[in-house]
């Protein structure tokens, strides 16, 4: 009978034996998914220790705030745009002052733009100064904000939300002893089949992991593998079954006590056997048993006994095979590779090879071979945006080394390796205000005026051109024989005093977010305004008639814009910063 293992409902009792985990806390938040701003927490209380993971957009500062809604009196963990950590105490909406650090460790990384700042510290604070952080489950108000630059300045965006703060699921642990034969299921259902040590894990009665420790005994029962050829037929080994075709069979022995013993059976039955086979050889054909050699054809018998004694008699039809020869001429170039694939002939002469023919005999050819050389040429070329090859198949749109291949009159690769070099000429150009600058060196060049038909520009050939006049330019660059233009660029003439005696003018909001309104106080017959961006460009411009004012949608990135209003050819040049 086989071993019975303990009583799985007493297993299922000790696992109500076991240790609690201590308790930890951990909460998570994204307050601004469009900047990566995200702020992870997780509080093992004890351990006094709180480890806060917080991310943002790299190359300018980000801060995390604990306590308040308010940007005032509260304690900040700030990172710069260079990935420096610091802790900080606002003051009334203003940077406040800096706090001795009371981080454990702090690290930061970036990766594809974000910035990931991780600190650790203890859930008190070291003053007042610094906030205290809760050692159970509750919520924790948040502030959050980055800027525009690297250094702590004005906000680029803010906010202000609750970071709730949950009890981490508590697992239980327990202990259990078993034994089984040949495989044990665990209480999750995995299957064991070998002697160890195992955790296996299922839901306790809160919902979270209950682990099991198993020490688990598996008795093997004994299996012996017998491999038994036979005459006819087989008597099992322990008598209770007789087989009469070859198969896999297993018998079991029953032990009193202890696992079963198991015998597996590998069985082939033989039966005399009569076969009749069909050879062809080359030379001489040795016979099935190895009893005999025959080297002429005709029909012979042989007998193999098998290792179960049953005889097998085979008649062979035999036919021998000669060897065949042949002649073969070739011409070729620069190497042959003989019809073997064994040998490579690189000179003129005579040679043999041997291949098997059509009945696997050996096929003796002799070669008589003529071998024709490679043309090898190097050739230097430049060209300014594409090349043409020697053989006109091919067309080199970049600088390099290439090869090219032409069949010449001995009917041989004539083979070209051409040193190409392209000439990709630099248009690009830096502005700034009216000055514009060739980004190459090394060029001629000549400065052209858009706005007459690109005329070139007298005496202005140098890298760097100045206008002081608005207009539309373009530059001419030249390297030996080609030539390319630039874009044209837009210079304008902008100045930052009135114009005239324009009446009061005013601008709002400003700053703005989106649009403000620009008020010339009294109606005129007609307004012009143009709005520029920090770097020169017109991003707008309207001519409004018979109204005192206009409303204006700021398109476009934050930053410093000019608006140049004019009335009745007087002139007033504004600032507006777009948040």
């Amino acid at each position: 009978m086989k071993l019975l293992s303990f009583l799985y409902f007493l297993s299922l009792q000790l696992l109500l034996i076991g240790s609690i985990s201590a308790q930890t806390y951990s909460g998570s938040r994204v307050v601004n998914a469009s900047r990566n701003m995200e702020i992870n927490v997780a509080i093992d209380p004890s351990q006094d220790l709180i480890e806060i993971t917080m991310t943002g957009p790299t190359n300018v500062w980000y801060a995390y705030g604990f306590g308040t809604n308010r940007m005032t009196n509260c304690y900040t963990i700030l990172t710069d745009g260079n990935g420096n950590i610091s802790e900080r105490k606002l003051g009334n909406h203003n940077a406040g002052s800096a706090l001795n650090s009371s981080f454990l460790s702090s690290s930061f990384s970036q990766n594809g733009g974000i910035g990931t700042t991780i600190v650790t510290r203890s859930l008190s604070g070291m003053t007042g100064d610094y906030y205290t952080f809760q050692g159970n489950e509750g919520t924790i108000t948040i502030i959050w904000g980055f800027g525009n630059g690297a250094n702590l300045a004005y906000h680029g965006g803010r906010g202000a939300t609750t970071l709730p703060i949950t009890l981490d699921c508590e697992a239980t642990t327990s202990s259990i002893t078993e034994t089984a034969c040949n495989e044990y299921r665990a209480p999750s259902g995995q299957v064991f089949t070998s002697s160890g040590t195992y955790e296996d894990i299922i839901p306790n009665s809160a919902g979270c992991d209950s682990i099991i420790t198993i020490d688990l005994t598996i008795l093997e029962s004994p299996v012996t593998n017998l491999t038994i050829t036979a005459c006819d037929e087989y008597t099992s080994p322990s008598g209770s079954q007789i087989w009469t075709t070859s198969g896999n069979y297993t018998d079991i022995f029953t032990r009193p006590g202890a696992c079963d013993s198991i015998v597996n059976v590998d069985l082939t039955i033989f039966n005399k056997q009569f076969n009749t086979i069909s050879a062809s050889t080359c030379d001489e054909y040795i016979s099935p048993s190895g009893n005999y050699i025959w080297n002429a054809t005709g029909s012979y018998n042989d007998t193999i006994p098998t290792t179960n004694g049953c005889d097998s008699i085979i008649t062979v039809n035999l036919t021998v095979l000669p060897p065949t020869f042949s002649q073969i001429n070739v011409n070729t170039c620069g190497v042959y590779t003989s019809p073997s694939r064994q040998y490579t002939f690189t000179e003129t002469g005579t040679y043999q090879d041997t291949i098997s023919n059509a009945e696997g005999c050996d096929s003796i050819i002799t070669i008589n071979l003529t071998i024709e050389e490679y043309i090898y040429q190097d050739i230097e070329a430049f060209s300014c945006n594409s090349y043409l090859s020697p053989s006109g198949q091919f067309t080199w749109t970049n600088s390099g080394t290439y090869q090219d291949t032409i069949i010449n009159s001995d009917g041989c690769d004539s083979v070209f390796t051409v040193e190409l070099t392209l000439a990709e000429l630099d248009t690009a150009i830096i502005q700034n205000g009216t000055t514009l600058t060739a980004n190459a060196t090394g060029y001629a060049y000549q400065w052209l005026d858009c706005n007459n038909n690109f005329a070139p520009i007298p005496n202005e050939t140098n890298r760097s051109f100045t206008s002081d006049v608005e207009g539309a330019f373009a530059l001419q660059v030249t390297l030996e024989d080609c030539v390319d233009t630039s874009s044209c660029y837009n210079v304008t003439i902008l100045g930052v005093e009135d114009y005239g005696n324009i009446p009061e003018v005013t601008l709002y909001p400003n700053p703005t977010s989106s649009s403000v309104t620009l008020d010339w106080k009294t109606q005129q017959p007609n307004v012009s305004y143009i709005i520029f961006n920090a770097i020169g460009e017109v991003v707008k411009s309207k001519t409004i008639s018979n109204s005192q004012k206009a409303m204006i949608d700021i398109q476009g990135q934050s930053g410093v814009y000019t608006i140049k209003l004019m009335i009745n050819n007087e002139v007033k040049v504004l600032k507006l910063i777009k948040q």
